[in-house]
């Protein structure tokens, strides 16, 4: 909570933060059921997601 207002993640945000549990779960589980098409498309959004906000960064 920041001053009395509940934060709400943005779309992209919330998607970026399941990929990141997705991720570590398969790291963490070796009999985890996702495929390796799966992770690979999660690990490529995460990649972009950080090369969203890395260039809106340097925007402003």
């Amino acid at each position: 909570m920041i001053n009395n207002i509940t934060y709400h993640p943005t779309m992209s945000e919330d998607i970026y933060l399941k990929a990141m549990n997705i991720i570590g779960y398969t790291k963490n589980n070796r009999n985890h059921n996702y495929t390796t098409d799966e992770i690979m498309f999660t690990l490529g959004y995460i990649a972009l997601y950080y090369k969203k906000t890395t260039d809106y960064r340097s925007v402003g």
